[in-house]
C-alpha cells in the first residue's frame, strides 16, 4: 500500500479574462516514499466561474507504476467532500471546488475507490481535475484543495 497528498492550487483574478495557458506540462509521480502531488490549475477569471455545478480549467495530472507484480491498483482520493458538489472536493474558496475525473470525463467522487488494471512494465493511470462553482458569488484570491490519496495493490 502506497500513500501521499495531492495539492490542487488556483488564482482566481478580477480581470475579465484569464491568464492563457499556452502548455501545461502533466504533473506525475511514481508512489514512492513522499508521493506528494502539487497540481497548479492556474489563474482564471472570476467572470469565467459562473453558474453552480459549471467547471472550468482543466488540468490532468498523472500516477506512474513500474513492475508492480500486482494485477490491480485501487486508488482513492479522500478529503473533505464539497457541501454543494456531490463527489467535489472542497476548497478554500467557499464558493468553488476541485472535480476529479478519470482519463475518459467520468467523475471520480471524492471518498470513493476505483480500481485499475496494472499490465507488466509501466503503467500510467492519468486523472483531469477541474474547478467547479459551487455558490452564487465567486471572490478573487488564491484557491487551494488537497487530498490524500491511498493505492491498494492485489
Amino acid at each position: 500500500m502506497s500513500n501521499g497528498t495531492i495539492t490542487f492550487s488556483a488564482d482566481i483574478i478580477r480581470e475579465s479574462m484569464s491568464i492563457p495557458v499556452i502548455r501545461r506540462a502533466i504533473e506525475s509521480i511514481d508512489p514512492g516514499p513522499s508521493g506528494n502531488i502539487h497540481v497548479d490549475m492556474g489563474a482564471v477569471s472570476e467572470s469565467q466561474l459562473s453558474g453552480i455545478g459549471n467547471a472550468v480549467r482543466p488540468v490532468m495530472f498523472e500516477m506512474r507504476f513500474d513492475n508492480y507484480d500486482a494485477s490491480k491498483v485501487r486508488v482513492n482520493f479522500e478529503g473533505i467532500s464539497s457541501e454543494f458538489i456531490s463527489g467535489a472536493l472542497e476548497s478554500t474558496n467557499p464558493a468553488v471546488a476541485v472535480r476529479l475525473y478519470d482519463a475518459y470525463g467520468n467523475i471520480l467522487p471524492i471518498n470513493t475507490p476505483r480500481e485499475y488494471p496494472l499490465y507488466p512494465g509501466v503503467n500510467v493511470i492519468r486523472f483531469i481535475s477541474s474547478l467547479v462553482v459551487t455558490g452564487d458569488k465567486v471572490c478573487a484570491g488564491s484557491l487551494k484543495a488537497s487530498a490524500s490519496y491511498t493505492l491498494s495493490y492485489a
